[in-house]
């Protein structure tokens, strides 16, 4: 169905850009007409399919706003509209698209599900809010939830950006020292002395020889593979290899484990205490996840609870969470403080992923900076060698 965009006076001395999605102009005059509006102009939307997609700090600002607006009382219809005029770009378009869903008389969630622009897990807790009356509590743990997805990845850019400057860094060092400085050395040793250059200078030196007369393949490779990379993020087999090596890779498989169990442990925590039962709760945890390996153990863990083994049980058969979680998750089955103990679990794995990221940087850094180091003072006892050599000779 075509979305028609439509610019209106909506209240005194305010212009308001909102889209219709009708049949034709003819039904949107009609639709326009019954809202009593004032429409100065109207015309057919044209969709663009590159936008990026929403992330975990949009949502927090989304949520936040929505929290902020229901504790003071605003109707929706006036929430999103102040949420349109403090947005721009893609955010302003989405709250278009929801203002215009909620006046043809959509319930919020169903208003934000038919952009297609917001998670299953999002759209599921506001209807559990409005099937409970408790949108303000709803947007209140969303918000909370999303600034604490958006703070670790934040941590997790952070945490790699350091190893991505050295490496750039080391690059450019090494390409002037094999395009300008080692060909100036390669000559004069070859001037001053015709005895047999020893073994490490004579690999700088083929390898200088090969980057300046390669250096266009070469560059010419590292770019299609750049290309590649990027055009592998859609290919099926390539997501499935990354993600199998992701819960694979010491390092990074402990940071999956930690931030999976953050997730698993703060959206139990709002489903269950939505009233929504465990065993539908992590059938939406399921579609939460990206990992499809994940995903998997996910789905093994709901079929144990739909069939009447307890979550903690289901859990550690999957043989993925750690056992302390389980443990814990037992104990609190038992005394009936599943509730509780999820919020609290999450609040903890959140720590504990916030302090094993800056371990590990405290570990990364300095083994980057000896890696470098003997790099660097490979090449540089390679090009003293005959230097020495020279000297020797000489006295």
């Amino acid at each position: 169905m075509p979305k028609y965009f439509n610019r209106e006076k909506i209240i005194k001395d305010k212009l308001l850009s909102r889209l219709i999605q009708t049949e034709g102009i003819e039904v949107t005059d009609t639709v326009l007409k019954r809202s009593s509006v004032s429409p100065i102009f109207k015309r057919k939307k044209i969709d663009i399919k590159f936008e990026r997609k929403l992330n975990s700090k949009d949502f927090y600002f989304i949520c936040k706003q929505l929290h902020i607006s229901s504790q003071s009382g605003l109707d929706i219809l006036r929430t999103i509209e102040l949420l349109i005029e403090q947005s721009e770009g893609r955010l302003r378009n989405v709250f278009e698209d929801v203002y215009s869903n909620v006046q043809t008389g959509l319930p919020l969630s169903k208003a934000f599900e038919d952009t297609k622009k917001f998670p299953y897990f999002f759209i599921n807790m506001i209807r559990v809010g409005e099937l409970s009356g408790n949108l303000e509590e709803i947007f209140s743990m969303l918000s909370d939830y999303y600034y604490k997805q958006y703070s670790l990845s934040n941590k997790i850019k952070q945490a790699t950006a350091y190893p991505k400057l050295v490496f750039v860094l080391t690059i450019t060092i090494m390409m002037a020292l094999f395009n300008k400085i080692i060909p100036m050395f390669s000559d004069i040793l070859y001037q001053f002395n015709k005895q047999e250059v020893p073994l490490p200078t004579q690999i700088v030196i083929k390898t200088s020889y090969f980057i300046r007369e390669y250096q266009i393949a070469i560059l010419s490779f590292l770019i299609l593979l750049f290309l590649i990379l990027k055009i592998n993020k859609r290919i099926d087999s390539a997501n499935k290899a990354k993600e199998y090596i992701s819960i694979n890779l010491p390092i990074i498989k402990k940071i999956n484990v930690l931030n999976t169990s953050v997730q698993f442990t703060a959206i139990l925590a709002m489903l269950t205490n939505g009233g929504i039962p465990i065993g539908r709760s992590i059938e939406i945890l399921t579609n939460v996840v990206e990992n499809r390996f994940i995903k998997e153990k996910f789905k093994r863990v709901a079929l144990g609870v739909q069939m009447g083994v307890s979550l903690s049980e289901s859990l550690s058969q999957v043989e993925f969470f750690p056992k302390m979680l389980i443990n814990i998750l037992r104990t609190s089955e038992e005394t009936g403080t599943l509730d509780k103990t999820l919020k609290n679990m999450s609040e903890y794995y959140y720590l504990e992923l916030d302090e094993y990221i800056k371990r590990v940087m405290v570990f990364v850094e300095p083994t980057l900076i000896i890696l470098v180091a003997v790099l660097i003072g490979f090449i540089v006892m390679a090009l003293m060698l005959p230097i020495f050599k020279i000297y020797r000779s000489i006295i």
